[in-house]
């Protein structure tokens, strides 16, 4: 049963993913140009990234619909990733790996005020894991989710830096033909190193096609 959390508003999310950017570039070093090193910054927020299994870690049946992508252990500080992800062996996954990554990195900023001390144990029948959040693709549209995706894109995609690099990119008519549109965000997801489905949405958030706003985030 997804938790409930407050509404939040898209630009108190923006707030939260650049207040992590600051404290990263304070503590670190700035991100000045693309990619935004998510494995760096879960380091720096203490977090222990791991690649597993996860059907067999959490004990979960596998199935066409769940499509399991991660979990975050608030206690422990793991973010779980499942394999089928993992980057160095299927490389045309990075972005849905980072964007995974980014998503729990969300789940920490966002939401783990809201889970008990002893919302992570160890179940002693099956001995499997039991993370805060276990996050599925068919439970993206719950609004912890959504709220996770979007501080996800705001995280690796900057306003400031997509919006220039975008810019460079296409100058400054927004009026491209879609071949040509779409290969512009095959370049600009490449160079985020994001997903296709992220950096569209993000470039439509923003505006950028001169279209208005795009609908909710999805992994």
């Amino acid at each position: 049963m997804p938790v409930e959390v407050p509404f939040l508003a898209d630009s108190e999310i923006e707030a939260a993913a650049k207040r992590l950017l600051t404290d990263y570039a304070h503590a670190k070093a700035p991100v000045g140009e693309p990619p935004v090193p998510i494995e760096r910054i879960l380091g720096f927020l203490g977090l222990r990234q791991e690649m597993h299994d996860l059907y067999s870690l959490l004990n979960i049946e596998r199935d066409h619909d769940s499509e399991l992508l991660g979990a975050i252990c608030f206690n422990s500080k793991r973010v779980l990733v499942h394999e089928a992800i993992d980057p160095e062996k299927r490389s045309w996954l990075e972005g849905r790996y980072n964007f995974t990554l980014a998503h729990e990195v969300g789940h920490w900023v966002l939401h783990r005020r809201f889970f008990p001390d002893n919302s992570e144990q160890l179940s002693f029948l099956d001995n499997a894991v039991k993370p805060a959040i276990v996050c599925r693709k068919r439970e993206d549209k719950q609004p912890i989710e959504i709220q996770a995706n979007k501080f996800a894109a705001c995280l690796l995609m900057p306003a400031a830096l997509l919006a220039k690099a975008w810019k460079c990119r296409v100058g400054h008519g927004g009026n491209l033909a879609p071949a040509l549109r779409d290969e512009a965000i095959k370049a600009t997801a490449k160079q985020f190193q994001c997903s296709l489905e992220a950096t569209r949405y993000r470039l439509a958030a923003l505006d950028l096609f001169g279209a208005g706003k795009s609908r909710d985030l999805a992994i």
